[in-house]
């Protein structure tokens, strides 16, 4: 899982580093950038979780929706 702050990339998030800060300005949060990116690979999905906040998870093995699922479970709480 990738975190970083600020607004999330345009494309699907890929890094080998575990924790990627960008720019911490708050961002407005639109349905545009409530939708969470997936990569070409379909292993990738990036999503903005709140106006500072963004998280990527990557798997080789999960479906995009499983992965979906564990990135919005992981930000919740």
């Amino acid at each position: 899982m990738h975190l970083g702050t600020g607004a999330a990339p345009a494309k699907a998030f890929e890094s080998p580093s575990l924790l990627t800060s960008t720019d911490s300005t708050p961002v407005a949060m639109t349905l545009r950038n409530r939708v969470p990116v997936v990569s070409d690979n379909g292993q990738v999905i990036t999503r903005q979780i709140d106006s500072t906040h963004w998280v990527a998870v990557h798997s080789v093995s999960a479906s995009p929706l499983v992965t979906l699922q564990l990135a919005i479970a992981t930000t919740v709480g």
